[in-house]
């Protein structure tokens, strides 16, 4: 075994190379030096895996929905490698690996990319020459040029990619890329622009991070006026936050204030929409054994996920509560329905809170910023909590795309959803729940023999 480490570095990834490192326990190598090449290796191992996945999805996205075709007069309708023929790839890949369609829609352009024009960058990864990440920035750096410039630019920054890091190459492809089409990167660079935005990152222990894309200079003013406003505050004294923590309240606190006024304030003031007569206030569901303090079980607050309960508590010190009646079995929720086409205000309520997000698998969209549909068309189906449900536009559109070739989306029961897929694949997505079953909350009122009886 000592000899066939020696040779590691030279072998290039593969079934022999994987072959050889799922039988060898770190634990079991003495040199340091082997070691490190045994990670070294699996990194090849990855990007080679990288590598062939891409391959399936660019095969797998050049072909069509075929319901009811041969094989052959399938494979006749196949576009070009790098072509995408099938309708909403990205979700059935998304919905396959239990990723976001964003996530999904990543490797799709990254796989299309590969394998027309960036052979070379593929090629690359494949060998383990570059990972994942580089192989990345070299397709999103060049996919804007014409094709010619295109491989002229990925040939040089191919030649440094090994020896720099994903940010470095991204530098050095940006560069290339400007030298070579100085007309193309302005071009780029106003398309940018207008894909600026703001997106919320769900982080752990009751914190988020809140991304905007931005003009440059923008963004620069916004953290220079942050900077300035935080230096102030620390110059007056008495001041325990550090600087990030005073940047991060002095950002927060113009829209903490905007809820209250219905203003958002600034040279370009705005006025806040209402959603089921809220105005952007924080929606918070908590089990009332836990307003009560008999239960540290979890809220939930949407938008962002599970909360602890003291953050729950505190939170719910200045709320409007609305009851919500959930199965003491698993902690799911129970509600009514209408006989109308569209839903009451009640009823649209009672569905976002039941479902929390859109229904579609991986999709982590607010369900009070979804459409709310029927599972089966009305007036077929009736307008009732079993027959409705949250989807973000995006999957509502597929919803509708497969109907009439494909089986149609069902609820079999209230909130629980099953999509069937033009693969035959079938997906169950099931509602969250909103309170801990009874058992459990009895468990946790239950002292044990070692707590101290009031009052404590």
């Amino acid at each position: 075994m000592a000899t066939e480490l020696a040779e590691l570095e030279s072998m290039l990834p593969g079934a022999e190379l994987a072959s050889m490192l799922s039988t060898v326990a770190p634990s079991s190598i003495d040199d340091d030096g082997d070691l490190l090449e045994t990670i070294a290796g699996w990194d090849r191992l990855i990007s080679w895996a990288h590598a062939k996945q891409a391959a399936a999805i660019s095969e797998f996205a050049r072909r069509p929905w075929s319901p009811g075709l041969s094989v052959d007069a399938a494979r006749a309708k196949y576009g070009k490698l790098g072509s995408a023929k099938r309708e909403f790839v990205d979700d059935e890949i998304a919905a396959r690996l239990c990723v976001s369609s964003t996530s999904a829609g990543f490797k799709l352009n990254l796989a299309a990319s590969l394998a027309a024009p960036f052979t070379a960058t593929a090629a690359a990864l494949e060998a383990g020459a570059i990972d994942v990440q580089k192989a990345r920035v070299i397709a999103d750096g060049c996919r804007a040029l014409d094709p010619a410039t295109a491989i002229e630019v990925e040939a040089r920054a191919l030649q440094r990619a090994g020896d720099q890091t994903s940010a470095r190459l991204k530098q050095t492809v940006r560069r290339l890329a400007i030298i070579a089409d100085p007309v193309v990167a302005q071009r780029r660079c106003a398309k940018a622009k207008n894909e600026r935005g703001v997106w919320l990152n769900p982080l752990d222990d009751g914190v988020a991070e809140l991304c905007a894309v931005l003009d440059a200079a923008e963004a620069v003013n916004i953290y220079n006026v942050l900077t300035a406003t935080a230096r102030a505050a620390k110059k007056a004294g008495e001041e325990p936050r550090t600087m990030a923590q005073l940047r991060a309240d002095f950002l927060a606190a113009p829209f903490i204030d905007a809820v209250e006024t219905g203003k958002l304030a600034g040279a370009s003031p705005g006025t806040l929409a209402t959603h089921g007569g809220n105005r952007g206030q924080l929606q918070l569901t908590v089990p009332a054994s836990v307003i009560l303090g008999i239960s540290n079980a979890p809220g939930e607050l949407v938008g962002y996920g599970p909360i602890t309960a003291e953050a729950a508590r505190e939170l719910a010190g200045d709320c409007t509560w609305r009851r919500v009646v959930t199965d003491p079995a698993d902690g799911t929720m129970i509600a009514v329905d209408t006989d109308t086409y569209r839903p009451p205000a009640a009823l649209v309520r009672h569905i976002e809170t039941r479902d929390g997000t859109c229904r579609f698998r991986g999709c982590a969209r607010p369900s009070t910023r979804c459409q709310i549909d029927h599972s089966v068309a009305h007036p077929v189906g009736r307008t009732c909590h079993d027959n409705l449900g949250p989807f973000c536009e995006h999957h509502h559109r597929f919803k509708h795309a497969l109907d009439g070739a494909y089986a149609h989306l069902k609820q079999p029961k209230p909130g629980v959803f099953v999509w069937t897929m033009p693969t035959g694949h079938c997906y169950t997505v099931s509602p969250p729940a909103l309170a801990p079953p009874l058992h459990e909350e009895i468990q946790r009122a239950t002292p044990s023999p070692d707590d101290d009886p009031p009052p404590f």
